[in-house]
Protein backbone atom coordinates (compact mmCIF):
# COMPACT_ATOMS: atom_id res chain seq x y z
CA UNK A 1 0.00 0.00 0.00
CA UNK A 2 0.63 3.48 -0.76
CA UNK A 3 0.10 6.89 0.64
CA UNK A 4 -3.09 5.59 2.30
CA UNK A 5 -4.52 8.01 4.47
CA UNK A 6 -7.88 10.44 5.63
CA UNK A 7 -8.85 13.69 5.81
CA UNK A 8 -8.05 15.64 9.32
CA UNK A 9 -11.44 16.43 9.59
CA UNK A 10 -12.95 13.02 8.80
CA UNK A 11 -10.92 10.95 11.57
CA UNK A 12 -12.39 8.74 13.56
CA UNK A 13 -15.22 7.06 11.65
CA UNK A 14 -14.14 4.31 10.63
CA UNK A 15 -12.98 5.21 7.10
CA UNK A 16 -9.65 3.92 7.72
CA UNK A 17 -10.56 0.55 8.61
CA UNK A 18 -12.91 0.36 5.59
CA UNK A 19 -9.79 1.32 3.17
CA UNK A 20 -7.69 -1.26 5.21
CA UNK A 21 -10.60 -3.81 4.62
CA UNK A 22 -10.96 -2.65 0.74
CA UNK A 23 -7.37 -3.33 0.40
CA UNK A 24 -7.53 -6.47 1.85
CA UNK A 25 -10.34 -7.78 -0.03
CA UNK A 26 -8.88 -6.72 -3.25
CA UNK A 27 -5.66 -8.55 -2.95
CA UNK A 28 -7.05 -11.79 -2.34
CA UNK A 29 -7.93 -11.69 1.44
CA UNK A 30 -6.77 -10.70 4.83
CA UNK A 31 -5.59 -14.46 5.40
CA UNK A 32 -3.81 -14.07 1.56
CA UNK A 33 -1.76 -11.32 1.90
CA UNK A 34 1.36 -10.26 3.43
CA UNK A 35 1.10 -5.95 3.99
CA UNK A 36 4.52 -4.41 5.36
CA UNK A 37 3.98 -0.73 5.50
CA UNK A 38 5.80 2.46 7.06
CA UNK A 39 3.47 4.19 9.67
CA UNK A 40 3.63 7.47 11.28
CA UNK A 41 4.05 7.20 14.38
CA UNK A 42 0.69 8.90 15.65
CA UNK A 43 -0.88 5.72 13.28
CA UNK A 44 1.03 2.50 14.92
CA UNK A 45 -2.01 2.43 17.58
CA UNK A 46 -4.32 2.75 14.26
CA UNK A 47 -2.75 -0.40 12.64
CA UNK A 48 -1.97 -2.50 15.65
CA UNK A 49 -5.93 -2.03 15.84
CA UNK A 50 -6.36 -3.81 12.55
CA UNK A 51 -3.81 -7.03 13.98
CA UNK A 52 -0.64 -5.59 12.04
CA UNK A 53 2.31 -5.69 15.11
CA UNK A 54 5.47 -3.34 14.59
CA UNK A 55 8.49 -5.00 13.30
CA UNK A 56 11.73 -2.65 13.64
CA UNK A 57 10.72 0.16 11.48
CA UNK A 58 7.42 -1.39 9.81
CA UNK A 59 4.44 -2.56 10.09
CA UNK A 60 3.43 -5.56 9.02
CA UNK A 61 0.49 -8.30 8.73
CA UNK A 62 1.72 -11.61 7.24
CA UNK A 63 -0.87 -14.64 7.35
CA UNK A 64 0.88 -16.53 4.59
CA UNK A 65 4.13 -18.29 4.58
CA UNK A 66 7.11 -17.51 1.92
CA UNK A 67 8.66 -19.37 -0.58
CA UNK A 68 12.12 -18.16 -0.48
CA UNK A 69 13.80 -17.95 -3.99
CA UNK A 70 16.54 -16.25 -6.39
CA UNK A 71 15.92 -15.35 -9.41
CA UNK A 72 19.18 -15.93 -11.87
Amino acid sequence: MTDLGVDRDYLHQGIGTELIKTAHSLAGGKNDIAVYLVANENAIAFYEKLGMKKANDVMEYNRIEWTHFTVK
